[in-house]
């Protein structure tokens, strides 16, 4: 659900940019939702994909991509979730 609180930032056009919860994250995935669980089937293959994260270059001309290297839940605050991520090295024969 989209609520007023949740605006975190406006795009360039004046629209605002929503923050989500990881159930929001989870079901635009496409993950199941029965019984009370959310989640994926062990044979579904988005379980095998490297995700990305994408941020915009601040200039208008594309993303810095970066992949995720480790993600954590606090264990005293489960409402924290920690998620680094870092950018591929590039092949240094691309850089010649």
């Amino acid at each position: 659900m989209v609520r007023d609180e949740d605006i975190i930032s406006y795009d360039f056009q004046g629209w605002p940019v929503y923050k989500m919860t990881l159930r929001e994250i989870l079901i635009e995935m496409g993950s199941l939702q029965e019984n009370g669980l959310i989640g994926f089937k062990t044979d579904d293959p988005i379980l095998d994909v490297y995700p990305k994260v994408l941020e915009d270059d601040g200039m208008g001309y594309g993303v810095n991509v970066r992949y995720i290297t480790e993600a954590s839940v606090d264990r005293e605050d489960k409402s924290v979730i920690s998620i680094f991520a870092e950018p591929e090295i590039e092949d240094e024969k691309e850089n010649e």
